[in-house]
């Protein structure tokens, strides 16, 4: 390989970490502060039902939210019954009556919350993990536990080790208890996220897996022994993790970035975010006014600049083959996905999602102007009838329904803040998507309308998070504790409606890759792709 690497125009002489802190800045500074300022605490009926004076606070607390998520999700008994659901709201309001700690009854919010499998609907309480931590680090590989790394002080040997048991108790039984302290919508992303929590001992002594803050794992070793490996607790332990990193394709801290492989005639092109400059002014203002100038001055650029460059140079270099890198991807605004594809010269008439809206009282609150306007619509269709506070599909009775709308409306508008010029370039060689359990929420919208429309090869392992998905929150402030809550009040349904059951985006092309490969920096994705590109280029001449 001959790489020649190419970030954002004013990007190339920065330092990674500082962009990271930019992005850091708005999406974790800018987007809770507006989170925040938009909670409400609506009076709830049952807040006039009997018995609701005499709860605790955390009764009260409990109640209403989740009185509020029966009346406002989209399908608050999708995932488990409405008998379930209302058994565990009574046996937690029972739990909490003579509850006094604030940290058990955070929990059992996000215990019940859980339970939805609906990621955007979530409790946010502080983190509880802790000061202590074990010296040990954790690694999914498929339906493998993995441990990816040790003290300083211990044997490095163990590295790569298969997790059997976490003191005596089966991985898959500490996976189960430990679902109940995260909101997730499928297992890819309960790995993901978990494999953090297990080094923590206040989650295993809250999931009853210890009785101390010593932890023994139990492993089959890389030699095939079966080893016990103990380890205690201690503050900002120090880890031995010898990985390196690949040449290519190693994670960048940086929005997008593209480099070319002059050897193979092919462009790598790593998207980590569906943001950018015009996204960062607008998370930027009121709540964060340094993270716009700052983000300017270190080159975050618009998408649609980093675009006409990255395709003037494949063009000057003859470039056959485009690898867009999805597998960091954790979302953003779904029109960058506009602004990429209408360079790669897909129609405007591929099939896209469709949306319904759970029509509640707290919808109506936080929307009135869009509410009266599809009560309208409604009215209009069904002889005046009143729009029912319940689920329906918006393109039943709305004529602009997104869903009916060309794709590419966005970027074909002069008006548009996307606009993109008609003459651009468009690339019509071989082209592969890369997804895995780092692509979420808009990245999974793109990666979607990419296999459904069977536009291009998507290549990697499931996604974090289901293709149609529960989404736009609704924010409530829980009355007595402050707790901020979301709640979503749509569903989308990806283009391909007969896959609307699947718990993930399952690509065309399934690569796992081993510990080893992850260990020595090799990238078995990347390479099938490179592969199968020089096949597909070899038959053609």
């Amino acid at each position: 390989m001959a790489p020649s690497s190419r970030l954002p125009t004013l990007n190339r002489m920065l330092v990674p970490t500082t962009v990271c802190v930019v992005l850091g800045l708005v999406g974790c500074i800018s987007t809770q502060s507006l989170i925040d300022g938009l909670a409400k605490s609506p009076h709830s009926a049952v807040q006039d039902s009997e018995g609701y004076a005499s709860m605790n606070s955390f009764q009260q607390d409990f109640l209403y939210l989740t009185e509020t998520v029966r009346q406002s999700h989209p399908e608050p008994y999708a995932a488990w019954s409405k008998e379930a659901f209302d058994s565990e709201q009574r046996r937690i309001v029972q739990s909490l009556a003579a509850e006094t700690s604030s940290v058990a009854f955070e929990k059992s919010l996000k215990s019940f919350l859980s339970r939805l499998k609906d990621s955007h609907t979530s409790a946010q309480t502080p983190w509880r993990g802790g000061p202590l931590e074990y010296p040990v680090s954790f690694m999914w590989i498929g339906d493998t536990l993995i441990l990816a790394s040790v003290g300083r002080s211990e044997d490095t040997t163990l590295i790569g080790s298969h997790v059997q048991a976490f003191n005596g108790y089966p991985v898959g039984e500490v996976f189960a208890r430990f679902t109940r302290f995260i909101a997730y919508e499928n297992v890819y992303q309960a790995r993901r996220t978990l494999q953090y929590y297990f080094v923590f001992p206040s989650y295993h002594r809250d999931a009853g897996t210890i009785d101390s803050d010593t932890l023994e794992l139990t492993l089959r070793a890389p030699d095939g022994a079966i080893r016990t490996h103990r380890v205690t607790a201690l503050q900002q332990p120090k880890r031995i993790a010898p990985y390196d990193t690949h040449p290519i394709t190693g994670r960048v801290n940086r929005p997008f970035r593209y480099t070319i492989l002059k050897d193979e005639a092919a462009c790598y092109f790593q998207w980590n975010t569906m943001m950018d400059l015009r996204a960062v002014r607008r998370l930027s203002f009121p709540t964060n006014l340094l993270a716009y100038p700052v983000a300017w001055y270190m080159g975050i650029g618009y998408f649609e600049n980093f675009l006409e460059e990255m395709f003037e140079e494949m063009e000057d270099e003859g470039v056959t083959t485009l690898i867009v890198d999805l597998r960091g991807n954790g979302g953003g605004s779904s029109v960058y996905g506009e602004q990429l594809l209408y360079h790669l010269g897909i129609s405007s008439d591929i099939r896209t999602y469709s949306m319904a809206v759970r029509f509640s009282p707290l919808y109506r609150e936080f929307f009135p102007q869009a509410y009266a306007s599809y009560a309208a619509g409604y009215a209009r269709i069904f002889d005046g009838r009143r729009l029912p506070d319940s689920l329906i599909v918006t393109s039943d009775f709305v004529r602009d329904d997104s869903s009916q709308e060309q794709y590419l409306r966005n970027v074909k508008d002069e008006k548009s803040d996307y606009y993109i010029e008609p003459d651009r370039i468009v690339f019509k060689g071989n082209i592969y998507f890369l997804v895995g359990d780092g692509t979420y929420s808009s990245a999974i919208i793109l990666a979607s309308l990419v296999k459904d429309n069977k536009l291009f090869t998507t290549v990697g392992q499931p996604t974090r998070g289901r293709p149609s998905h529960y989404g736009e929150t609704l924010v409530l402030r829980l009355p007595n504790s402050g707790i901020v809550c979301r709640i979503s009040c749509k569903k989308f349904f990806r283009p391909d409606t007969s896959k609307d059951s699947e718990d993930a985006l399952y690509p065309d092309v399934t690569v796992w890759p081993t510990f080893e490969d992850y260990r020595y920096g090799r990238d078995p994705v990347f390479e099938w792709v490179l592969r199968d590109a020089k096949m597909k280029t070899t038959s053609k001449k």
